[in-house]
């Protein structure tokens, strides 16, 4: 199964086979030793707290009925062509964080129902001889692979909001407090 296949799943209301827990499949998470597992999110009992959601892998994954009273959530994913399923950054690349500029490895990628792609790097350093590992999860848009030259992101400025000559201002009209 390629990871377009899996895509699908994503919203779908599913049940770990093994621990028999259902919810919503919110997330794909693929890991550098092969596996690809699944977030479940499961629906709250009180309907005011969330639950943990539970990893499990993809294969202990399957549809599950839908409880009566809850929403299909299903047809809401945010569409995902194959090349943000895929990416330019394969696990084990070599990248820098265009922001910090730190160098580090892509060891997992979360691709999630609401269409963001994450990758999980990690980083070594040496400090007093002893070995320290840190690890950090970033957003696609903020990587570039080691090779290439390093863009300064750039900051998009929102159009400045024309001066208003009427009593009314931004968020709407101008209200007099009344005097206790």
């Amino acid at each position: 199964m390629t990871q377009e296949d899996q895509i699908p799943l994503l919203g779908h209301y599913v049940e770990d086979i093994v621990t028999g827990v259902k919810g919503t499949l919110n997330q794909l998470l693929y890991k550098l030793g092969g596996s690809i597992q699944g977030s479940i999110q499961p629906f709250s009992e009180d309907g005011k707290s969330m639950p943990d959601a539970w990893y499990t892998d993809l294969q202990c994954i399957r549809k599950a009925e839908l409880p009566e009273g809850r929403v299909d959530v299903s047809g809401m994913v945010t569409p995902i062509d194959g090349t943000l399923a895929s990416s330019n950054y394969p696990l084990g690349m070599s990248v820098i964080d265009s922001f910090t500029g730190v160098k580090c490895k892509i060891v997992n990628k979360g691709v999630h129902m609401n269409g963001c792609v994450h990758y999980l790097c990690v980083r070594s350093s040496t400090e007093n001889g002893e070995t320290k590992i840190a690890e950090t999860w970033l957003g696609q848009h903020r990587l570039v692979p080691e090779n290439a030259e390093p863009v300064a992101p750039t900051l998009v400025q929102p159009d400045p909001v024309p001066q208003q000559q009427s009593s009314l201002r931004p968020g709407g009209p101008s209200m007099k407090v009344p005097k206790m």
